[in-house]
């Protein structure tokens, strides 16, 4: 469902020709989780070659997919603590995923974009040199909550939803059951490890903030949230269950 989603998401034809390479991390990332999913639950090898190439493109299509394809590959290895089997297959996806991901240094060079036009404003080394000064933590905290904050409005609360199932299935993975993770914790959190490393990116990055709009930027969140709000839009149909009801909590988050 969240691939499908993801695939008709009305920015890929709205936005295609000013940001095709975002766009395109999209769809890749939600196939991912449908190959990963495949590969847990079938444990074939052809979906696990197919979660780790998709993997290695979300690297080769922007380098902001390097966040999203480690966490996600990280999450779906979990349950190979408990099922030896899952093990070689779990090889085979970090091995595509890493072959495929290395293509994106000889593309560079080939493209004769390896000499980065602004090397003081898009390397590494300058993002991680401001958290030199104290007063960037707090600015990535506020810029975590204002991440948070668009996503929430912006899917009028569903985000919550799969939040509380996802968080639910991240807790079940600490303690003793950490060597039993079954294949549906695994894929929620996965889910919830892209997420969040899209929004620790978003507010590293604008850190500090220029911009008005910088400071509730969830632009760069997008591909890993549409899976999440097919997940929240399913979870829907028990959002009137508890006390007090699920919706409750989506409701007033967003207000």
């Amino acid at each position: 469902l969240g691939a499908i989603a993801a695939s008709c998401q009305v920015a890929l034809v709205t936005d295609a020709s000013m940001a095709l390479s975002e766009n395109a991390l999209i769809p890749l990332y939600a196939w991912m989780l449908v190959a990963g999913a495949s590969m847990l639950y079938e444990h074939r090898r052809t979906m696990a070659i197919a979660c780790g190439v998709l993997g290695g493109c979300l690297f080769l299509v922007h380098p902001r997919g390097l966040t999203m394809a480690v966490p996600v590959l990280a999450a779906l290895t979990l349950p190979a603590w408990r099922e030896h089997r899952l093990r070689p297959l779990l090889a085979w996806a970090w091995t595509a995923a890493s072959l495929v991901g290395a293509l994106h240094w000889p593309l560079e060079w080939l493209a004769g974009k390896s000499d980065a036009p602004n090397p003081d404003t898009y390397s590494l080394a300058s993002v991680l040199g401001h958290f030199l000064h104290p007063e960037a933590y707090g600015w990535l905290a506020f810029n975590l909550v204002g991440a948070f904050t668009y996503l929430t409005v912006a899917t009028f609360g569903v985000i919550v939803l799969s939040l509380r199932d996802t968080g639910s299935a991240v807790l079940s993975l600490t303690g003793r059951r950490l060597k039993n993770v079954n294949a549906q914790d695994a894929i929620r959190g996965a889910m919830l490890f892209g997420l969040a490393a899209s929004m620790f990116v978003t507010a590293a990055y604008f850190n500090p903030p220029n911009r008005a709009d910088q400071l509730i930027y969830g632009r760069y969140a997008l591909p890993t949230l549409v899976p999440m709000v097919a997940l929240g839009i399913v979870s829907l149909r028990s959002a009137m269950r508890g006390s007090p009801p699920q919706a409750w909590w989506s409701v007033a988050v967003t207000l």
